[in-house]
């Protein structure tokens, strides 16, 4: 199926499925899949010190899928197991494939895989890679935005590493984000709206890569019946990455300004942002306290507070 790109720094593209004829005559169906650089940054978690996780930038995987035979090959680079060491290569063995008849992911796993030239140095466990094609609707227009999953560890005589491979770029159908007014009045009543998205973006700092900041964008979403969708977003916001996944929040009551499409939203802030999401299952909980009575004087839309329970999952296709 084709599929509409958003841009190319939004959204990633789509696999290419390439059909080879080799010598045998032989019709193999395979595809190649890139993940890595700047789409993802590996956490690594040392076991005899698991307290202590540490940020790896820019890995690269490729995976080589054979659907002929049912079975794929990962080649990995830029792996680091200590902050400083050196940026290591490694190829492993075949794994069977797996093609989920609910989510349409493809699938590997593999258990004690020995990586091609390294016998009695190193082995690879409890390997698990998927990827869902996945497409997003924003703003009226279909985006291109595939769920990757990968994690494994990894151990030699001495060391057993947890190895996660953390998105950069996260894309959730928000399905349910509840708005509270923060000072409600008799008649009102908690509103919400299922058919915004959310985007959570982390970036690694320019000159300390085991920092991140995030930034938190709302599509098309609104917070009562009565207003308007807006797209708004609050960038620089501080991260906190574990070996489970990562959370962001902001200091109390601090109020962070908001962005659209045109700059700064004058008068409009969001403040007590707390997100925690889980990588690699995606399960996000987010909440926040947002005021945008500057928006529409006229019409002054209540401050309120916002929460969601966010998944990878698709939204339901009833508006409000």
């Amino acid at each position: 199926m084709k599929k509409t790109i958003l841009s190319a720094a939004l959204l990633v593209p789509a696999i290419t499925f390439t059909s080879c004829l080799n010598s045998d005559g032989d019709n193999t169906q395979k595809t190649t899949i890139n993940y890595g650089n700047n789409m993802c940054f590996n956490v690594v978690t040392d076991m005899n010190d698991p307290e202590h996780p540490f940020i790896t930038t820019a890995p690269n995987y490729i995976i080589d899928i054979n659907f002929t035979e049912g079975t794929g090959v990962m080649s990995m680079s830029n792996i680091k197991f200590t902050p400083n060491g050196s940026n290591l290569t490694y190829r492993l063995p075949a794994m069977p494939l797996t093609i989920s008849n609910t989510d349409y992911s493809y699938n590997l796993k593999g258990s004690l895989l020995t990586p091609e030239g390294q016998e009695d140095q190193i082995m690879f466990n409890n390997v698990s890679f998927s990827i869902i094609e996945r497409s997003i609707s924003i703003s009226g227009q279909l985006g291109y935005a595939p769920i990757y999953k990968l994690d494994f560890t990894a151990s030699n005589l001495s060391n057993n590493y947890k190895i996660s491979a953390f998105p950069h770029f996260y894309f959730f159908p928000a399905d349910d984000i509840i708005s509270t007014p923060l000072n409600p009045e008799s008649d009102d009543e908690p509103y919400t709206y299922n058919n915004a998205v959310v985007r959570i973006v982390l970036t690694p700092d320019k000159t300390d890569s085991q920092k991140l900041t995030a930034s938190l964008t709302l599509f098309d979403v609104k917070f009562n019946s009565s207003m308007s969708t807006v797209t708004l977003s609050a960038e620089n916001l501080p991260v906190k990455v574990d070996s489970n996944g990562f959370s962001i929040t902001t200091e109390e009551d601090k109020k962070i300004e908001l962005k659209d499409a045109a700059g700064v939203m004058k008068d409009c802030s969001i403040s007590n942002i707390k997100t925690r999401t889980f990588v690699p299952q995606g399960n996000t909980t987010m909440s926040f306290d947002i005021d945008l009575e500057a928006l529409n004087p006229q019409h002054p839309i209540k401050p309120c507070h916002v929460n969601a329970s966010l998944t990878y999952t698709y939204p339901k296709k009833d508006n409000n």
